[in-house]
């Protein structure tokens, strides 16, 4: 019992801690809330378009009517004082400016946006779910390196501290070290901080441990011509959400216009009782026209609203459209421009660290000074952290230009 409930601890254990790519934390992050609200969403614009439909076919209801009249005064021996009626009453509506169709149309509409949605709803999850993956592991770099300078600075201390006691060094040059590494221990608890509170936002977009360890990702992609993802702005969520709503606003024309149209209406009554004069008749049936003449100009102003409306929300489609394809150019230039600095910094990183290597020899030749050294360990330091930047800050650009037209991890 005790060996299978250490095993049962080790599996639990290991699922706990064990690596996580992006894609498995993608699928976790769209079991979360907001992918659930946006398909609930979906599911209610479905309700909605169901409940248009049967409001526009025939109603069948089950009526009952009793009433007590007065009979004082009363001569005539047909008058009954307590008439009341039990009947099935069928209600359609034949034709009302084709109003029930247009709705129809506009609730259609509506379920498409809210698929829309839902498909924006998942590439802005996904982005900052890249952008939170990101982070953690630019972080875990940047703790790795803190913790490398700390360990050349703690060496460095105790060298010139062995010089300096023999008299070989001054102590000018021990302090600068000694400086140095407390500087590096302060940033070192700050990344560290950042560290956590990065891991707790992938927690709280994932549902993972915030100590689930995180696969690396690869910083290197190729692009393809900008008129790839240019040709895909159309079919964006943002874009196709605003080409939507502008569909809807036009039905609001056609539904404002209806108003303008006479209303025909079927009705029908099949009397299970009744009593009175008509109790030998079973049933009745009536077909009655409405006309509208004069509604002090209420159905003229709704038109107008609904054209206005209209043209407002086209206006915002093409905008929309327009701002989509300013910043994908913009993105797509940041992400070769930031292409071009990776590789100059890769150089950088690695000219850097031999530099280093060489003034640490050199010192102790007595070639160059202490001060030599601190610079060269701190311009290794930054060239690290900023290659780690920047290759960070490209590839956030690179799912950010996926995303924002739409795409997840199938368009990687």
């Amino acid at each position: 019992m005790k060996n299978l409930i250490l095993i049962l601890s080790l599996l639990c254990a290991q699922n706990l801690y064990a690596t996580v790519d992006l894609s498995q934390a993608y699928q976790q992050a769209l079991k979360r809330e907001p992918i659930i609200r946006a398909q609930l969403q979906v599911q209610r614009s479905k309700s909605q378009y169901s409940q248009i439909k049967g409001a526009a076919l025939p109603q069948i209801s089950l009526k009952g009517e009793y009433s007590k009249l007065d009979d004082s005064g009363v001569t005539s021996s047909t008058f009954n004082s307590d008439p009341r009626a039990l009947s099935l009453e069928l209600k359609q509506t034949l034709f009302s400016g084709f109003q029930e169709f247009d709705q129809l149309k506009k609730s259609q509409k509506n379920i498409e946006g809210q698929e829309t949605e839902l498909k924006r709803t998942e590439a802005e999850l996904f982005n900052d779910l890249v952008k939170s993956y990101l982070d953690v592991l630019y972080y875990l770099e940047e703790l790795k390196l803190k913790e490398e300078i700390q360990k050349l600075s703690n060496d460095r201390v105790q060298f010139l501290q062995k010089r300096v006691d023999i008299g070989r060094s001054r102590r000018s040059e021990l302090i600068s070290a000694q400086a140095l590494l407390a500087s590096t221990k302060s940033e070192l608890e700050e990344v560290r901080i950042q560290l956590a509170s990065a891991r707790e936002q992938f927690s709280f977009l994932t549902g993972y441990d915030d100590k689930v360890d995180l696969k690396k990702m690869e910083y290197h992609f190729k692009l393809p011509p900008i008129q790839a993802y240019l040709s895909k702005v159309a079919d964006a969520p943002v874009v196709k959400k605003g080409k939507i709503l502008n569909e809807q606003a036009h039905q609001d024309i056609k539904i404002a216009r209806s108003g303008h149209y006479p209303t025909v209406d079927l009705k029908g009554n099949y009397y299970l009782d009744r009593n009175g004069s008509s109790k030998e008749s079973d049933w009745v049936v009536s077909l009655s026209l409405t006309m509208p003449l004069f509604e002090s100009g209420k159905t003229s102003s709704n038109v107008s609203q609904s054209v206005e409306a209209a043209q407002i929300s086209e206006v915002d489609y093409r905008y929309q459209e327009q701002q989509l394809q300013r910043d994908v150019r913009i993105l797509y230039s940041s992400i070769q421009l930031y292409e071009e600095q990776v590789q100059s910094f890769d150089q950088s990183v690695e000219l850097n660290r031999k530099n280093y290597q060489v003034q640490l020899k050199e010192y102790g030749l007595g070639l160059v000074s202490n001060l030599d050294v601190l610079q060269a360990l701190t311009q290794y330091t930054q060239s690290r952290s900023r290659l780690n930047k920047l290759q960070t800050d490209m590839t956030k650009n690179y799912y950010r230009l996926l995303t924002m037209l739409g795409g997840t991890l199938e368009l990687n």
